[in-house]
């Protein structure tokens, strides 16, 4: 019996203080500090009109204190209030869920030899993107130990492995290209949303490519001025070709931090492999 009054006691004044804190029950609890202090306030005055004795300055004191005491809690309550960070809701519904990477999930369920497959192809995606890049590079290391404007001698001999570069270059992103979306996609049409996911469309291909074939051109244009008996002219076409291969060194750069994104993306997606169950 004690154990149940204890109990009913406690709940009880457990939700008193819920209300309390609430900003209906602040509100609430400043009002009735304010209503007590009126009515002590205006006993006292009517002892003191009528000659009687009315409460002593220490209790006015204490009493004006706890009212500024109520009313600093309840400010202070309320700049919390609009601080505080607030969940987004749309239309009443619950808060919206931070947005999850599609990359750290798998859009179907992979069980038994699809689970199996899917893993072998995420190998052989890396080993394509990683393998293709690695040649991509060795090719990009050329061009740019080439395309230099500091020889004091630029003749057309040194500027033809540049050209043979650009080719190569473009060769391999077709492979690239070939393997992945024309190869594993059509193969794997179950796996088409999951591989989206990782590579996020071929755009970044087709953008080196495009600075590749806008850099032939530019040698193509350039190349009578670099072949020139005058050496003036010379060095001053393998300038100005310099000059004109700063979109090609960008997209090189983005296509290498593009290979480095596919990576962590492959390595999420075998995460969330190996999460589900061999069947």
């Amino acid at each position: 019996m004690l154990v149940l009054a204890r109990d009913f006691l406690l709940n009880l004044a457990a939700g008193v203080a819920t209300d309390l804190s609430s900003p209906s029950g602040m509100m609430g609890y400043l009002l009735t500090i304010g209503i007590i202090a009126y009515a002590v306030i205006a006993w006292h005055k009517k002892r003191v009109l009528a000659g009687k004795r009315g409460m002593d300055s220490l209790y006015v004191m204490a009493l004006a204190l706890l009212v500024i005491i109520g009313a600093t809690g309840v400010l202070f309550y309320g700049m919390g209030l609009r601080s505080a960070p607030q969940a987004a809701t749309v239309a009443g519904q619950n808060p919206i869920p931070a947005a999850v990477d599609p990359w750290t999930t798998l859009r179907r369920n992979y069980s038994g030899k699809r689970k199996t497959a899917f893993d072998d192809n995420l190998t052989d995606l890396s080993h394509t993107l990683n393998a293709g890049w690695n040649e991509l590079d060795e090719k990009a290391q050329i061009v740019q130990l080439v395309n230099r404007p500091s020889y004091a001698d630029p003749r057309w001999e040194i500027y033809a492995r540049i050209d043979n570069s650009f080719s190569d270059m473009r060769k391999i992103l077709a492979r690239i290209k070939e393997a992945i979306w024309n190869k594993l996609r059509s193969q794997y049409p179950d796996q088409q949303n999951d591989l989206d996911d990782i590579l996020v469309g071929p755009e970044r291909l087709d953008a080196l490519d495009s600075a590749l074939i806008q850099s032939e051109q530019s040698l193509r244009a350039f190349k009578n001025l670099i072949m020139s008996d005058d050496l003036g002219t010379r060095v001053s076409a393998s300038q100005l070709f310099f000059q004109s291969q700063e979109p090609l060194s960008e997209q090189i750069g983005l296509f290498r931090s593009w290979i480095s994104q596919c990576n962590y993306r492959i390595d999420e997606k075998r995460k969330a492999l190996e999460h589900v169950e061999n069947k």
